[in-house]
């Protein structure tokens, strides 16, 4: 059985809303993203500690919640590759935002896995 049944099914997962950068311009000196909303569906959880203890110590954080969903999750990468460079993808769950900080590619299994740590103010 594969996890994507799980991440689909109605009884466990839910609507969040993600917002992927589209690049963005200079405006008044400062950088603008442009975003665009996508519906996703899947499991959406509170990050255990064990979860946040396993982050790098630079991304230690203490409200973040954990996302299995059938559609790829982006973290910010600089690297040409994959697309070049683009910033997290914000994800709006519970009217919070957060941000994508790690994401693993278990597309193979029917799913991806990521954690997002709650962005300060919302």
């Amino acid at each position: 059985m594969r996890l994507q049944s799980v991440v689909n099914n109605p009884l466990l997962a839910e609507m969040f809303v993600v917002q992927r950068s589209n690049g963005g311009f200079y405006s008044a000196g400062a950088w603008s993203d442009q975003f665009s909303s996508l519906p996703y569906y899947g499991v959406v959880s509170i990050a255990t500690p064990e979860e946040l203890d396993a982050l790098p110590d630079s991304d230690h954080v203490h409200a973040a919640i954990v996302i299995n969903c059938e559609l790829p999750l982006y973290v910010t990468r600089l690297s040409p590759m994959n697309g070049g460079p683009a910033t997290s993808d914000l994800i709006v769950w519970n009217n919070e935002n957060y941000r994508i900080i790690q994401t693993h590619n278990y597309s193979s299994r029917g799913y991806w896995w990521a954690i997002a740590a709650r962005m300060a103010g919302s």
